[in-house]
């Protein structure tokens, strides 16, 4: 057997740094191959709905943050409601499924909340997602950990199967007479993607998608719905940090295109805020299941009209009425007995609002 001869320890050494430099090289061209593939962002195409109205009063339920069994304990206040006035639509805006969202419509245990509580309503529901529906995305460092396998696109099929469910896309417009209200899929916007999430949109997409919307309506009040808060009343958490920067700027963004109100929930309480000059009302309605004891809200944002915590076994939802010179918000609890007075917001000169409380 033919021994061959060793080779001078400096000739490995080269060998061995060229061996590095390639793989160096190959990981980089791969991570920049995976980047370039996953900012191919899914573009928003604009998805118009229309919501007949039963008067001339648009009349809507807000509630948002059903992922802990929310539905079963609203649902008796929503039909008292109901049967007092007849309501056009219950707007939810995210966090519609707990812990991490839904792989498919075929869950029983998930969707039963739904299809046993407020489908029976007979009143349509205009959904949105919220950060649960996507596994609750938490930023880190170069990726994003999610829980689960969910599948937020399922939600959005069960239209065709849940009864009074409708749900046309991940980012729509619900055209009314008297509103038209710009349904944003904010789970992107509050992380600042700049890549799609399960399929979503990016932030810039969906931040255009709202600004050319709230430009093309005209003679109406302006409203946008998104899952997130932009102010609000409680401890400011300094993990949550990023998001409220990000979410201020999506407020500063619904300042510039003129809306007049913003609905969210994300907080579990009810709130309403009345910034100064032309920034949007702010309304939030999170308070169907499990919602914030009243002590966790000592923080009072210096905006703020109205702020409700409840007990653990409490909750609450808003009622939104539009007229075409005013709009007007009242908060109750989950029995549908009224919690706040009336608060009523005019239409003057130069497409500004007045606030009056009744």
């Amino acid at each position: 057997m033919a021994i061959l001869p060793r080779p001078p320890a400096r000739n490995v050494h080269r060998a061995g740094e060229a061996l590095v430099r390639h793989s160096i090289l190959g990981f980089a061209l791969l991570l920049l191959s995976a980047c370039a593939r996953s900012h191919e962002s899914v573009p928003v195409v604009p998805v118009r709905v229309t919501l007949p109205m039963k008067s001339e009063t648009l009349r809507l339920v807000l509630t948002s943050d059903l992922h802990t069994f929310g539905g079963p304990k609203i649902a008796g206040g929503i039909a008292k409601i109901h049967a007092e006035k007849p309501l056009d639509a219950i707007l939810i805006t995210g966090d519609n499924f707990h812990p991490c969202g839904v792989s498919s419509i075929d869950e029983p245990l998930q969707w039963q909340y739904v299809l046993r509580h407020l489908s029976p309503l007979g009143i349509p529901m205009y959904p949105l997602l919220g950060n649960h529906d996507y596994g609750n995305p938490k930023k880190r460092f170069f990726w994003t950990r999610i829980c689960g396998d969910p599948n937020p696109q399922a939600q959005i099929d069960a239209s065709r199967v849940v009864p009074n469910w409708k749900f046309p896309a991940r980012n729509y417009v619900i055209s009314t007479a008297v509103a038209d209200i710009v349904m944003t899929d904010s789970t992107p916007v509050a992380l600042d993607r700049s890549e799609p999430l399960r399929g979503s949109a990016s932030a810039d997409a969906i931040r255009a998608f709202t600004r050319e919307q709230l430009a093309l309506s005209r003679g109406k009040f302006r409203i946008v719905a998104g899952h997130h808060n932009i102010r609000y009343s409680g401890k400011l958490r300094m993990k949550s940090k990023p998001t409220r920067t990000n979410m201020d700027a999506f407020g500063e963004l619904l300042t510039e295109a003129n809306a007049d109100l913003y609905v969210c929930g994300h907080q579990h309480q009810l709130e309403l805020i009345v910034p100064p000059d032309d920034a949007p009302v702010m309304l939030i309605s999170g308070a169907s299941s499990r919602p914030k004891p009243t002590e966790q809200l000592s923080r009072r944002d210096e905006y703020s009209k109205f702020v409700s915590g409840f007990p653990r076994r409490g909750g609450g939802f808003a009622v939104l009425e539009v007229s075409r010179t005013w709009f007007r918000v009242t908060f109750y609890d989950r029995s549908g007995k009224a919690i706040s007075r009336p608060f009523r917001f005019d239409r003057i000169e130069n497409d500004r609002l007045r606030f009056t409380p009744e």
